[in-house]
């Protein structure tokens, strides 16, 4: 499994290798594509690791079944639950349907439906608007 992955081998690695703080509260997980639903996937079923997480043209498939086993009690501690899709991206409505999924558990959470498609420009305003969200306390 690819959380396997990430979670037992590169964050204690990288975690070995440099001075970084490895509480959950300093930790942000965000990725792109199908590592946008990596992220999102990972990062909402593992609360206790990610405070901050983020995906950007994201495919997350099943989330009306998905998102109550993540929330099954429909608590959420993240800080931020981020994620946007270009209007013209063929997995759009796969983020809408995540929105809508998120909101009947009553989570919290940003939606930004955008112009654009499935492309490197796009995410590279999607980063630039994720980025200075991150680590900041929100009201």
């Amino acid at each position: 499994m690819l959380s396997n992955d990430l979670l037992q081998d590169v964050m204690p690695l990288v975690e070995s290798i440099y001075r970084i703080k490895t509480n959950r509260d300093q930790r942000a997980i965000i990725g792109l594509s199908m590592g946008g639903g990596q992220s999102l996937r990972i990062g909402m079923t593992h609360r206790d690791l990610f405070a901050w997480v983020g995906g950007m043209s994201s495919f997350l498939p099943d989330a009306d079944k998905f998102v109550p086993q993540a929330f099954p009690d429909s608590k959420s501690n993240l800080k931020l639950l981020w994620f946007a899709c270009g209007k013209d991206d063929r997995l759009v409505d796969n983020a809408r349907q995540l929105s809508t999924a998120l909101k009947e558990r009553g989570i919290q959470h940003q939606f930004e439906e955008t112009a654009g498609n499935h492309s490197w420009p796009v995410w590279r305003r999607y980063l630039a608007e994720f980025a200075p969200l991150l680590f900041q306390e929100r009201k």
